[in-house]
């Protein structure tokens, strides 16, 4: 907490102050992302403990149908930090395009399939 309260009095680079920005941003976006996609999934386990096993159709139907929507949330939250830093840092797209594109992308175009045919032996 000290080291936070003194960071505006330090000389720090503007480099080094809009990294501290983006994972400024990613930190907050996450840990919202962790409210909406995980919240719903422990109501509806809250909601289903305190009914218990219900012998009515539409009720189980209803159950159903929710436990599969925050489901599709639940898993969803794992795959959130990947867009959640693609889209706050310049930085990891720059990463992600150099792999994608630079690494992968020009090893998989250089391979070469030698005809066994014209081997001389």
């Amino acid at each position: 907490y000290r080291n936070l309260q003194h960071i505006s009095h330090r000389t720090i680079p503007l480099v080094r102050r809009e990294l501290d920005k983006q994972l400024t941003t990613m930190i907050l976006a996450e840990a919202l992302s962790e409210v909406i996609f995980v919240t719903p999934t422990c109501i509806l386990n809250l909601i289903n403990y305190l009914i218990g096993n219900s012998s009515d159709p539409f009720t189980v139907a209803l159950i159903s149908f929710f436990r599969n929507l925050t489901g599709i949330f639940y898993y969803i939250h794992f795959v959130s930090p990947f867009y959640i830093y693609f889209c706050a840092s310049k930085r990891f797209r720059q990463q992600l395009i150099y792999v994608l594109f630079k690494v992968h992308y020009n090893r998989w175009r250089h391979q070469r399939v030698v005809d066994v045919a014209n081997i001389d032996i």
